[in-house]
C-alpha cells in the first residue's frame, strides 16, 4: 500500500495483516505499468522467499491491466482481478465484477484469456457476513416509507448536507438516521439540523450498515458497494451517483425498479432533491421489488469468492442428494463451454428441456443424483448414477467450472461410489469417457476402473469398476 493521505494501512494492520509500504513519491500517475509492477514485486517479496511463489495476487485498480498483470505473474501461482469497467484487457486466472449492468454477463468475453474464470454479477458481491445473518429477520411489506437512512460514504464532501437540507423542507412524517464520520467537514452543519429538527438523528461512522439497513424503509445515498448490501436486505433506495463508473449500475437498477436515480452529484441541487424526494416518499415500499432484490443478492458472495480462492481440493468434501432448487446451478454447469465440449451431445441445453429432464431424474428410483459441496456449503460438482437394464449403474459427473484444476474429481467420485455401495452393496459401476478427455480418463483409471470389453461408442472408452473395486 502507498502511504498516501487517507490511507488505511493502520486499519489493515489492526486486522492482523502485514502491510508492505510503497513510497508515495512514486505515484502511479507518473509510472508505467511495468515500473509499478516492479515496485509491487519488490514489496511482495519482502514477505516471502524469493524462491517461493505466493498462492494469489489480487489486484483492484482502474489504471492497471494486462501489462502489469503479466509482470506480476512471476511471483504468483494465480491472479485474481477485480474490475467493473470492462474497458481493458486482463491477464487473469479469475476476474470478479460484482456489478449488475446492461450486458454484464458477456462484456469481458474478449478481455480475458479463455482459461479465466469469470465471477460476474451480484452472486459474488463482497459484503460482510452480518447481512446474511440478518436476512431471515427482514420482511418487506407494502407500506409508507417512514424510516430513512442517509449515507454517501466516507469521502463525501457535500451530498449529505444537501440531502438533509432538502429533507427539512418536506412536511413528511419520517425518522431519518444520518451516518457521517465525526471528522467530516459537513458534520457540524448536519448536527445543527439534527438538534433543531427531531426527525433527524446523527450517527458516527458505523462498523457496517447492516442493522441500520434492516430497520430502514428507504436508503438515500450513492450507488457503490452499498447497492449490494441494500439489495441483500431488500431495501429500496434513492440514489445520487458521485462517480462516472456508478452510472451504468444506477441505470440498470432503476430499469429493474430497485432504485430511484436522482441524478449525478454535479447536477443535482437542493431544489431538485426536494422535488424528487417528495415523490419517492409519496410512494409506498414495493414488496415485490424487495423480494426480487433479495433473490438476486443472497449475501453469500464473499463465501463463494473465498472458497474459489482458498479451496485447494484436499479439504473434506460433503455429499448430499440433489434438490429441486439445484436445477438452475446444474444447468449453468452443464452449459459451460468446456463441459459441452466433453459431452456426447455438445449442443447447449435449453432451460425447459433441462427442467423436464431434471425432474424425471429426481423422481426416479433408478437414479442416484448427488451434489458435492465445499466445507462452506458451496457446490463444487455433481455425480449421477443411473441403473441400466443389466442392473449395473452408469456414472456421469462434472466439476463446477469455478473449481476445475483443484483435484476435486477423483475424491468426489470416490465418495460418491462409496455412498452408492452403502445402499446398493457390491454395485457394478460403469462410465463412458470421450477419447478427447484425458483428464477424465486419468480419474477413472486412478479409481481402479478397467477398460470394459464392451466398447459400443466409437468416440469413447467404456470403463467398469468390479464388484470388489
Amino acid at each position: 500500500m502507498r502511504t498516501l493521505n487517507g490511507n488505511l494501512i493502520e486499519r489493515v494492520r489492526d486486522d492482523g495483516f502485514h502491510v508492505a509500504e510503497i513510497d508515495p513519491s512514486e505515484s502511479i500517475a507518473t509510472l508505467s505499468e511495468e515500473q509499478d509492477a516492479q515496485l509491487c514485486l519488490e514489496a511482495i517479496q519482502q514477505g516471502s522467499s524469493r524462491e517461493e511463489r505466493v498462492s494469489w495476487v489480487i489486484v483492484d485498480h482502474y489504471e492497471l491491466g494486462e501489462v502489469w498483470e503479466s509482470h506480476v505473474r512471476s511471483v504468483t501461482q494465480r491472479l485474481l482481478v477485480i474490475d467493473d469497467l470492462a474497458n481493458r484487457v486482463h491477464d487473469a486466472d479469475v476476474l470478479l465484477d460484482q456489478n449488475l449492468v446492461a450486458g454484464y454477463l458477456d462484456r469481458y468475453d474478449e478481455l480475458v484469456p479463455d482459461h479465466c474464470v469469470k465471477l460476474i454479477g451480484p452472486t459474488y458481491a463482497l459484503i460482510a457476513s452480518r447481512y446474511a445473518e440478518l436476512r431471515s429477520q427482514v420482511t418487506r411489506v407494502t407500506k409508507p416509507k417512514r424510516s430513512l437512512l442517509v449515507y454517501f460514504g466516507g469521502a463525501d464532501q457535500e451530498m449529505t448536507s444537501m440531502t438533509v437540507n432538502a429533507l427539512t423542507q418536506l412536511p413528511s412524517d419520517f425518522a431519518a438516521r444520518i451516518v457521517l464520520d465525526r471528522s467530516n467537514p459537513q458534520c457540524r452543519q448536519v448536527a445543527e439540523v439534527c438538534a433543531r429538527d427531531g426527525r433527524f438523528s446523527l450517527s458516527g461512522q458505523l462498523p457496517d450498515l447492516a442493522e441500520a439497513m434492516a430497520g430502514a424503509d428507504l436508503f438515500i445515498g450513492a450507488s457503490g458497494t452499498t447497492s449490494w448490501e441494500r439489495m441483500a436486505l431488500g431495501l429500496s433506495a434513492a440514489v445520487v451517483t458521485i462517480a462516472e463508473n456508478q452510472e451504468p449500475l444506477a441505470q440498470e437498477l432503476q430499469r429493474r425498479g430497485f432504485i430511484s436515480w436522482l441524478g449525478r452529484s454535479d447536477v443535482v441541487s437542493i431544489d431538485s432533491l426536494v422535488h424528487d424526494l417528495r415523490a419517492v416518499l409519496a410512494a409506498h415500499t414495493d414488496a415485490n421489488a424487495a423480494n426480487q432484490m433479495m433473490s438476486l443478492v443472497d449475501a453469500l458472495g464473499t463465501e463463494r469468492v473465498a472458497d474459489i480462492v482458498m479451496y485447494q481440493g484436499n479439504e473434506s468434501l460433503e455429499l448430499r442428494l440433489a434438490l429441486p432448487s439445484d436445477s438452475n446451478v446444474i444447468l449453468r454447469w452443464a452449459n459451460d463451454p468446456v463441459t459441452r465440449s466433453h459431452a456426447f451431445n455438445p449442443r447447449p441445453i435449453a432451460a425447459q428441456e433441462h427442467a423436464a429432464w431434471y425432474a424425471r431424474r429426481l423422481s426416479s428410483t433408478d437414479v442416484v443424483f448427488l451434489l458435492a459441496q465445499s466445507p462452506n456449503g458451496i457446490p463444487v460438482g455433481q455425480v449421477r448414477f443411473e441403473r441400466q437394464p443389466d442392473r449395473s449403474w452408469e456414472i456421469s459427473y462434472l466439476v463446477a467450472p469455478l473449481f476445475r484444476g483443484r483435484g476435486i474429481a477423483r475424491p468426489m467420485l470416490d465418495m460418491a461410489i462409496r455412498k452408492l455401495c452403502d445402499v446398493h452393496a457390491r454395485a457394478r459401476v460403469s462410465g463412458y469417457v470421450k477419447l478427447t478427455n484425458p483428464a477424465s480418463i486419468r480419474v477413472f483409471e486412478g479409481l481402479g476402473f478397467n477398460i470394459s470389453a464392451q466398447q459400443d461408442k466409437p468416440d469413447a472408452v467404456r470403463y467398469e469398476l468390479s464388484q470388489d473395486g
